[in-house]
């Protein structure tokens, strides 16, 4: 119920910009989208998820003066540490590491700042779980094979049996929580 329109709401309005046409990108345009968040903010963004088409366009700006890295740089961020390789997956440009992200939406850039964005989860429907809250069913831990991901109040749901063998689902809501929206951006139409 937040109007973003408003001046008087400038914190919940996150920096855009759109051109309005396919336009070349370049150094001097990411150097403005990383001030007008500083400026908006008080802090610049610390990660930018680009589609590899977009990563693409922002690496040949580097091939003059690219260097290549072999081992794993970790870089800390206001959500923790994150493992990157500079000459594969990440660009750092002012700051800002540009990660290729397939599911990133082609000529946009989404300058996140990590501190105030985390996923978190929603409350079940009362019931789902006989015996069992969100908070009881949030402490407990998953392993996902390789590392225990922190509780996400999952909960196994039956689904119909066909056959000798039993389905089920395991479910959980989750939601993408932004609590400084002003910190965070986006730059479309980039060629």
């Amino acid at each position: 119920g937040i109007d973003r329109s408003s001046g008087a709401n400038a914190y919940f309005r996150p920096y855009v910009v759109d051109p309005g046409a396919p336009t070349p990108l370049t150094f001097d345009q990411i150097r403005t989208d990383l001030a007008a968040i500083l400026v908006q903010s008080g802090m610049r963004p610390d990660v930018a998820f680009v589609n590899p088409t977009t990563y693409r366009a922002l690496a040949s700006l580097f091939d003059a003066q690219k260097q290549y890295m072999i081992v794993t740089k970790d870089v800390i961020t206001g959500r923790g540490q994150i493992n990157l390789e500079g000459g594969v997956g990440a660009i750092s440009f002012d700051g800002c590491y540009f990660v290729e992200d397939k599911d990133a939406t082609v000529g946009n850039i989404y300058y996140v700042n990590t501190q105030y964005v985390s996923m978190q989860y929603l409350p079940m429907p009362l019931g789902l779980v006989p015996g069992m809250n969100d908070e009881e069913m949030a402490k407990i831990q998953v392993n996902d094979g390789s590392h225990l991901v922190p509780g996400l109040a999952l909960h196994l749901e039956m689904l119909a049996k066909t056959g000798p063998t039993d389905k089920c689902e395991m479910l959980s809501y989750l939601q993408l929580a932004v609590t400084r929206p002003n910190s965070c951006g986006v730059r479309k139409n980039v060629s």
